[in-house]
């Protein structure tokens, strides 16, 4: 179990921005110390990995899967870049021992499904035809540098709906692509997680976990707001703290799971801190190995 530690990075326009963030050292000091054990690869522009992997291993904290985002040419990066890319980030997982990376289509602000969001707005089968078989090719390199990627959704970005979700999953092969969704992000795009990991339980390697404010989730589907309206309007909350069935999720993913589970709070009700200390409990306490295991 890990933490992203994105709620450091919110904004106040409700995006996000990793200058917030506080020193690379006191920031796996704060995870730790908020009962988490991993933190995703997610290496800084001004040093090396090795140099992450040194860091994580002074904070006594073990590297979880990263996330890699991924732009099409028509939004300003060329094919051959964005390959360049997954390769420097397959090569900084291998360094920081791990074998697992989730991969997903950018948001960007000025996306037409941020601007209206989780209703699946100027879908183009063509355009995710093409997405299908660019991530054909980027796990294929992936899987050549000993890292398997894992797919993952977003409201915002280009694979939001169910059946977007489906059709790249179903169009490359399960030896090369698993499946890592982002439990808050399907609840707010309208689909049961339980009900899809269910579907693709042999290819769910990870997960990230989130809850999410049900109210607000069903006004965005109505048009009455952006992405960022519905962040600021307190769409996320802390684990256990929301509308989602998280015990669903963990039933789903059933008692011989051995994926990661990466909790995330893009935006946090709770103090930043106390927020990590809130979800570390909650997620300890209410997932059923964990809740099964003698006191010691």
């Amino acid at each position: 179990m890990a933490l992203n530690p994105i709620q450091w990075m919110a904004t106040p326009d409700g995006w996000i921005d990793p200058r917030l963030l506080p020193p690379l050292g006191e920031l796996l000091n704060l995870v730790k110390s908020a009962g988490f054990n991993a933190v995703p690869v997610a290496v800084p522009g001004d040093i090396s990995a090795q140099e992450f992997r040194s860091a994580l291993a002074q904070a006594d904290l073990e590297a979880a899967p990263g996330y890699l985002s991924i732009r099409l040419p028509e939004e300003g990066r060329s094919q051959k870049t964005t390959l360049e890319l997954v390769k420097q980030a397959a090569e900084q997982h291998v360094v920081c021992g791990q074998d697992r990376m989730f991969v997903s289509m950018s948001q960007l602000k000025s996306a037409p499904r941020v601007a209206v969001p989780a209703q699946g707005v100027a879908f183009d089968l063509a355009r995710l035809e093409r997405i299908a078989k660019l991530m054909d090719q980027i796990a294929h390199v992936l899987v050549a540098e000993g890292v398997r990627p894992a797919l993952h959704q977003h409201v915002g970005g280009w694979i939001e709906t169910e059946s977007e979700v489906r059709q790249v999953l179903d169009y490359v092969s399960p030896a090369i692509l698993d499946f890592g969704p982002d439990v808050g992000h399907l609840y707010w795009a309208g689909v049961d997680p339980a009900m899809i990991i269910r579907d693709y339980h042999d290819r769910v390697a990870g997960v990230h976990i989130k809850d999410v404010r049900g109210a607000i989730a069903r006004s965005s589907h109505q048009g009455t707001g952006t992405y960022q309206d519905a962040v600021k309007s307190g769409i996320w909350i802390e684990p256990g703290r929301g509308d989602l069935d998280l015990a669903a999720v963990f039933k789903a993913l059933g008692e011989d799971f051995s994926g990661w589970l990466v909790v995330e709070n893009d935006r946090a009700d709770l103090p930043v801190w106390e927020s990590a200390v809130f979800s570390s409990a909650w997620m300890n306490m209410n997932l059923p190995s964990r809740a099964q295991l003698p006191d010691e």
